[in-house]
């Protein structure tokens, strides 16, 4: 289990960005990789049944969540999900395991939301049980992000760039965290593009032209499946 930066995501996605904070310290954190015998085998969460729900500790921020995730299904290792945290469940930032560990709605007596179905969701809900479905479906095919190596550069300002890739494929992830709309000169990860011209947007399914500036919304991170 990867705790030092399980425990360091929350602030590291909420605080400033420089070389020691925010982003910069996810950067040195993921630099620090050589201490391990296989990173591979570290296990990636964003909570558990012993910590404060995350969509909680990020303060209801489904930006900041979305983030969280694409995080922890494209970085090095694997990821686990608690159950729930597909659909935003809450709990006191205080630790209180009966909130924390409460029923997942569905199948029980009286219930009026039910996760399985998607009746009573709201919106933000099921977008969060859309998102994760994409990302963990689409990370199952993927030999880059499940075997592959990890290549990352230093962050700049607000965003944070890495690649998986192997002999086969390549992904390009975007951690954004500007609050404002913003373009990225994809002209410095020349190395890892490898003259690629083309992505697409794992979650839009939209396609990327990789020869031009990528445009980002405030706070939107992206997954990018490197087209041959």
């Amino acid at each position: 289990m990867d705790f030092p930066i399980s425990d360091a995501m929350p602030s590291i996605l909420q605080e400033a960005d420089g070389w020691d904070t925010g982003l910069g310290r996810l950067y040195e954190l993921l630099a620090g990789d050589f201490v391990y015998p296989n990173p591979m085998n570290l296990m990636m969460m964003p909570d558990n049944h012993d910590r404060a729900r995350i969509f909680s500790v990020l303060k209801e921020d489904l930006d900041l969540w979305k983030t969280l995730m694409i995080f922890n299904t494209t970085t090095r290792g694997y990821p686990q999900v608690f159950y729930g945290t597909e659909i935003l469940m809450k709990s006191p930032v205080v630790r209180d395991d009966g909130v924390l560990r409460g029923d997942f709605p569905g199948g029980w007596a009286g219930d009026t939301v039910n996760a399985f179905t998607g009746a009573g969701l709201s919106p933000d809900q099921k977008d969060a049980q859309q998102t994760l479905r994409k990302l963990l479906n689409w990370r199952k095919g993927h030999s880059a992000v499940t075997r592959g190596k990890l290549t990352h550069y230093i962050p700049e300002g607000c965003t944070y760039v890495y690649f998986r890739h192997d002999a086969k494929k390549a992904a390009m992830v975007v951690i954004n965290k500007c609050k404002v709309d913003t373009e990225l000169n994809l002209g410095r990860f020349a190395g890892s593009l490898k003259g690629k011209t083309q992505g697409k947007n794992v979650l839009t399914g939209d396609a990327v032209d990789l020869k031009q500036a990528l445009k980002l919304r405030a706070k939107q991170s992206v997954v990018l499946d490197l087209l041959p």
